[in-house]
């Protein structure tokens, strides 16, 4: 568990983003082939959002990375990536849409049996939230690839569209930002 875990500060959501992130939502809307693996359109929607977002953060910050428009908009395989940054390999930007204010520190990331085929391995997972009202965005954590998967919990016993490989909370995961700059 990470003692240092606070709730993370919320950034605005821009018109532009959301706009932006509707359009890509819709194309993968009408594709079938998404429908197993991320759910109805609120959740395209702010997959999309999150993505967007994550990058915008982290030109923000000043770090370089490379940027993959959300999923397939480009005609790009399956097993590319979302954020790339140079010696340090692949990011999966993961937004769901778990919220409750006041629990900021035991929000529960249901992690999908599917995430761990070969095709979707990735260096580091990125986890961020939205509020409800879509309004303000939060990147709740970092982890390599390999800590996810030994962090996992099993997953409570609750009715998922996905048989789940188990569960992640946000106070197990590293800031970002000491992620990426390993400190």
């Amino acid at each position: 568990m990470n003692s240092d875990y606070k709730k993370p500060v919320g950034i605005e959501i821009p018109e532009e983003v959301k706009e932006e992130a509707k359009e890509y939502a819709k194309g993968l809307d009408e594709n079938r082939h998404f429908e197993r693996r991320v759910g109805e359109f609120d959740d395209l929607y702010r997959s999309c959002v999150g993505q967007i977002m994550v990058h915008k953060y982290l030109e923000s910050k000043g770090i370089e990375h490379e940027y993959m428009k959300p999923y397939h908009s480009e005609g790009r395989p399956a097993n590319e990536f979302d954020i790339k940054i140079k010696d340090l390999g692949e990011f999966d930007v993961k937004c769901r849409g778990r919220w409750k204010d006041d629990y900021f520190y035991n929000i529960p990331i249901i992690i999908s049996e599917h995430e761990k085929e070969e095709r979707l391995k990735t260096d580091y997972y990125i986890f961020c939230t939205t509020d409800k009202e879509l309004k303000n965005f939060y990147i709740l954590g970092a982890l390599s690839y390999q800590d996810l998967w030994k962090k996992l919990k099993p997953a409570p016993e609750w009715n998922y569209k996905f048989p789940p490989a188990g569960v992640i909370y946000s106070r197990d995961m590293h800031d970002l930002i000491k992620t990426i700059l390993r400190v």
